[in-house]
């Protein structure tokens, strides 16, 4: 249950940022801009699609700017995020990284690990699914081909030469091709 939209009806949302830039559209969203972002990502409770769907709400940007080594820190930022909701008219708004968190109610780290993933060009969660089918598929065919290779030697029970009929008095020949003729079987 930790993938779903806990308020659908978004009334915990609220603008808390007080931008005065016009870039940034923060004070455009509304409530019901919020529920339908939120119903939009939120429709399907898996981790991977949901993921998808932040990664196409954000956008990645490398610095423009690169600073001298003595400045960065040990990582460096290498990325930068626009974050953007849409409004019921489907229209694209710019806003910050406050607004962004407070309408999707997700952290910080979340939203990093997605941009990230997004610059590197690796969306899709590698998490889970099928691991066990390709990992002895070798040994299988091997298997396989090693069966196939055997030849295959007839047992002192199945005889090439057989009867069919017993070679005593009491059984009349004849009865015995009439009845494999009518029947199909063996005597």
């Amino acid at each position: 249950m930790r993938y779903m939209n806990h308020m659908p009806n978004a009334e915990d949302f609220e603008v808390k940022c007080k931008h005065l830039k016009t870039a940034l559209q923060c004070h455009e969203v509304s409530t019901e801009d919020v529920k339908c972002v939120r119903e939009f990502v939120y429709r399907q409770p898996v981790k991977t699609i949901i993921d998808n769907k932040i990664a196409h709400l954000i956008e990645v940007k490398h610095p423009k700017r690169k600073k001298s080594e003595e400045t960065l820190t040990s990582k460096g930022q290498a990325i930068r995020l626009d974050y953007f909701l849409r409004n019921i008219n489907s229209e694209r708004l710019l806003v910050c990284q406050k607004t962004f968190l407070a309408a999707l109610k997700i952290s910080q780290r979340n939203i990093l690990t997605i941009g990230t993933k997004k610059a590197e060009g690796q969306i899709i969660e590698r998490r889970g699914g099928d691991r066990r089918s390709k990992k002895y598929e070798e040994q299988k065919n091997s298997v396989k081909k090693f069966i196939g290779n055997l030849h295959a030697s007839e047992s002192h029970y199945n005889r090439d030469e057989e009867e069919t009929c017993p070679e005593s008095d009491d059984v009349d020949p004849e009865l015995c091709d009439c009845a494999e003729e009518d029947i199909g079987l063996k005597i």
